[in-house]
């Protein structure tokens, strides 16, 4: 079937059809494209930044709430490894990772723990030095570790 417009010119209603198909999948990639603000890095589709200050887990938690973020939480592997190929240094940095005041794991933003980048022999939960949150690591194979929440840690 032919579609005739104000101008004369005929559609075939297969190429409109396909036409249409091509713009309505532009605009989903465009909406997913996100750009970041300044300092910030761009990982798979979040946006990341690496303090220059280091600070207890508490104190750099509310850093990042007052910036309209949260601290980091990591996903899968992809989101792990690009984070570590940013560090300069090896540092550690803080991640929005946690167990306190519970005993169970859980990040910042309430999402449940589905990626498990510890390293080895982590977490290592020994209660009795307070390890209640997580670390990243540039220099280790998986890069998370427990960490005493009143350490001065780079944070993400």
């Amino acid at each position: 079937m032919d579609i005739h417009n104000n101008t004369g010119m005929a559609w075939n209603i297969q190429g409109s059809l396909f036409f249409v198909i091509f713009v309505v999948s532009w605009k989903l990639i465009y909406v997913d494209c996100q750009l970041c603000p300044p300092d910030y890095n761009a990982i798979s589709d979040k946006c990341y930044k690496i303090s220059n200050e280091v600070q207890t887990w508490h104190n750099a938690k509310v850093l990042c709430t007052n910036a309209g973020s949260h601290l980091a939480s990591i996903r899968d592997e992809q989101t792990s490894a690009g984070l570590r190929a940013l560090f300069s240094t090896t540092e550690s940095y803080w991640l929005g990772l946690q167990k306190y005041p519970t005993p169970q794991w859980i990040w910042v933003n309430n999402k449940s723990v589905e990626f498990n980048g510890w390293n080895q022999n982590e977490p290592n939960n020994d209660l009795r030095q307070g390890l209640d949150c997580a670390e990243i690591k540039k220099t280790l194979d998986q890069a998370m570790t427990n960490q005493s929440l009143e350490e001065n840690l780079y944070f993400l």
